[in-house]
This record gives C-alpha cells, structure tokens and sequence, in this order.
C-alpha cells in the first residue's frame, strides 16, 4: 500500500471480506468441559507441596538452643529504668497551666551586649502544693534600655 491516500473504490460495499487470518479453532487441544479427569487449578500451584526428600532431619517442637547461656540476662521490655528499686514520682495530675505574658528583664552590668531582655514567660501551677513552675524563651536582646523599651511597647 501506498503512502498516499486513496480513496475507497466506488462497489466498496459490494466487496468480498478479507480472508481470515485467525485459526478456526484456537482453543485445539484444551479438553472438553465435561472432561472431569483434567483440572485446570492443578495446572500452576503458586504454594506447592516441599518435595518428599525437604525434611530429612526434623527439628523436633520442643528445641532449644545449648547456647543460651550466651544470651544476658535482660530485663523485660516493659520495664523501664529501675523499676522495683527506687520510688515512683508521683503523677502530675495535680499540675495546670497558669498563665503566660510577655515580660522584659534586666540581666544586670555583667551583660553589657545583652543587657536588656524581651521574652515570653509560661507558668505552671500546682494546685496540690503550691509550687510554681515554667519555661522562658527570649525573643529579642539589645544593650540600650530605649531600644529595649520600643520593641517590647510595638509588641
């Protein structure tokens, strides 16, 4: 056939077929559906049996090992720390948050770079026994106490 585009003869439905290439029968061969000696799940097992000769020398169910005396006598994993050997903390059940601010702090003569701190304060209180606690992060340092003084305002 040509590269060039022909148009369809003028009798086009009038043509006989093309000749058919398939075979007329591609399943020759298979066996019937009524053949009952052949099996098709045999035919590819993805999980086949071991061969007979695979367990020559059985382990037996009750093996150990003789060289567990190597192994360290460790303790099991739900054990953490010392357990058994020292006192509990007590739970912080009784702990709550308590407030939280924006504080500037004076570090003294000492840090003359940054003398001047801005930070943010996070308290923690407990209701039990009265204690206090909290974590502070410093946002901004500066060594005049004006400078120090308009950040923290503009904040």
């Amino acid at each position: 056939m040509s590269d060039v585009y022909e148009p369809l003869p003028m009798d086009y439905e009038n043509l006989e077929p093309p000749p058919d290439f398939y075979m007329d029968d591609p399943w020759a061969g298979m066996p019937l559906d009524e053949d009952y000696a052949y099996d098709p799940g045999q035919d590819f097992d993805p999980f086949p049996p071991p061969p007979p000769d695979y367990d020559l020398f059985p382990i037996p169910d009750d093996y150990t090992p003789d060289d567990l005396r190597d192994i360290p006598d460790l303790p099991p994993l739900s054990q953490d720390g010392l357990q058994g050997f020292e006192e509990p903390e007590p739970p912080d059940e009784s702990w709550s948050w308590h407030d939280a601010r924006l504080i500037g702090v004076d570090r003294g003569e000492a840090m003359a770079e940054a003398r001047y701190e801005i930070g943010a304060i996070d308290l923690y209180a407990d209701a039990s026994t009265g204690d206090l606690g909290g974590s502070y992060i410093t946002i901004a340092s500066f060594a005049d106490m004006d400078e120090a003084e308009a950040v923290f305002d503009d904040l």
